[in-house]
């Protein structure tokens, strides 16, 4: 008799799903926690208060007349670069969850190992808008959007630096698989 295969690629998570004896699907994959139990709250409040606040100067900076936001490409590419990576980085913050002491490990997966990558990415692209707006304001502003300017460079500063915090976070957090008597 041939074997049964089950979902391969994307959906291959599915296979950690079996039916139990009441017609329910019950999750049979690996857990997955932060090790360091005692910080959890601490560093759960800590990361999302740094996710929150990526996402919003992302936002914030294309909200803002700020020189070159309106016409030049090498201003607003950066910006979009930062924009797409703080919005994935909010969204593995997301799919990763609230409780960190068992997370399933489809959701670990897409989450865990990502978020130092696409924080750090956030960050280079908030650097390189900075620059982009240095060498605008240098090259062909108006004394008018110079305050303007100023706070577009703020924001990018803070994202640059909470995306570096989530990167550095996530760095050195330590995560470990679930042996099946400590879960309950």
């Amino acid at each position: 008799m041939a074997k049964k295969r089950g979902k391969r690629g994307a959906n291959s998570y599915l296979n950690d799903f079996h039916l139990n004896v009441s017609g329910e699907y019950v999750y049979e994959g690996e857990l997955y926690a932060l090790e360091d139990k005692s910080q959890h709250t601490a560093k759960k409040k800590k990361f999302w208060v740094l996710t929150a606040l990526l996402t919003a100067v992302s936002i914030a900076g294309g909200c803002l007349p700020a020189p070159g936001m309106s016409n030049c490409f090498y201003v607003i590419l950066p910006y979009l670069g930062e924009l797409t990576c703080s919005l994935l980085v909010a969204w593995a913050a997301v799919r990763l969850g609230a409780n960190w002491s068992a997370v399933r490990e489809y959701r670990y997966e897409r989450s865990v190992p990502v978020l130092p990558r696409r924080a750090a990415a956030a960050a280079i692209f908030a650097a390189l808008g900075a620059a982009a707006e240095i060498v605008f304001l240098a090259v062909a502003a108006e004394e008018r959007h110079l305050l303007w300017g100023a706070v577009y460079l703020l924001l990018k500063a803070v994202g640059f630096f909470a995306a570096w915090e989530i990167r550095r976070f996530f760095l050195a957090s330590n995560w470990g698989k679930l042996s099946d008597d400590s879960v309950c």
